[in-house]
């Protein structure tokens, strides 16, 4: 049973010769640029908590998340429509 575990698992993991698409390389040349902080902040997902056509928030909590996402460690703004708004 073991050995079938293992060649199962060389099957899956082991047997991918494909060369790497240029979509790949690209891809993998800029998540190795960012820094372990950019990625953890990727994970970030905020709510649209203000008018972001307007000015920004200078207090509070409001004001935090605008920095965060000037300085890009939000991976996303949700609940937010339109060309205008956007």
């Amino acid at each position: 049973m073991k050995q079938i575990l293992i060649l199962l698992a060389f099957i899956l993991f082991g047997c991918n010769n494909d060369p790497l698409s240029e979509k790949d390389k690209f891809l993998k040349k800029l998540i190795s640029k960012m820094t372990v902080m950019e990625k953890i902040g990727q994970l970030n997902q905020y709510s649209s908590f203000f008018d972001v056509t307007g000015p920004g928030p200078n207090k509070g909590e409001d004001s935090l998340k605008y920095e965060q996402i000037k300085q890009g460690l939000v991976g996303s703004v949700l609940n937010v429509s339109g060309v205008e708004e956007v």
